[in-house]
């Protein structure tokens, strides 16, 4: 592996090393300091692809989900955004209208603790590579299915 290569964002050098990835979702920092990134000696910029930056922010948002006793609407926000989906799409996924996804994200009350952590549930599914779509789908099946079928397994990174 290469230890060093160019900076995208400046004339700098990035370095292979360790970085503490810092997010903040919605007022509180959550740091994830696992990582192994290009990091910028000038400008201190990681280099990550947008996957690499997605995993990272549903993996922060999974944080505060799991460990804030209670979130407003903004961490839902986050949180659905961070997982992929529509309001619609986290609806049909709780079984509850999109216009109460909508008012959950809007209003500054605290969000159901169920809501909580089903989201987390679901980032969770999403981070261990369950399609989420693959749920949306089974969601708008109709009921009585006389047969279903177990997918192949999905390789796990060691």
């Amino acid at each position: 592996m290469e230890l060093k290569k160019p900076c995208t964002h400046c004339v700098g050098e990035a370095v292979y090393s360790q970085y503490t990835y810092r997010a903040n979702v919605v007022g509180v920092t959550v740091s994830d300091p696992r990582q192994m990134e290009y990091v910028c000696m000038v400008c201190g910029e990681m280099l990550l692809t947008t996957g690499e930056l997605a995993g990272l922010q549903r993996r922060a948002a999974m944080t505060a989900l799991r460990d804030l006793p209670s979130i407003r609407g903004e961490a839902l926000r986050y949180a659905r955004k961070a997982a992929g989906l529509r309001q619609v799409d986290l609806a049909r996924l709780l079984d509850i209208a999109p216009e109460t996804i909508s008012r959950y994200e809007t209003s500054n009350d605290a969000v159901p603790r169920a809501v909580q952590v089903a989201m987390h549930g679901l980032l969770l599914l999403r981070e261990s590579g369950v399609s989420l779509q693959s749920l949306i789908d089974a969601a708008t099946k109709p009921v009585g299915a006389t047969e279903l079928v177990v997918p192949a397994p999905t390789p796990h990174a060691a």
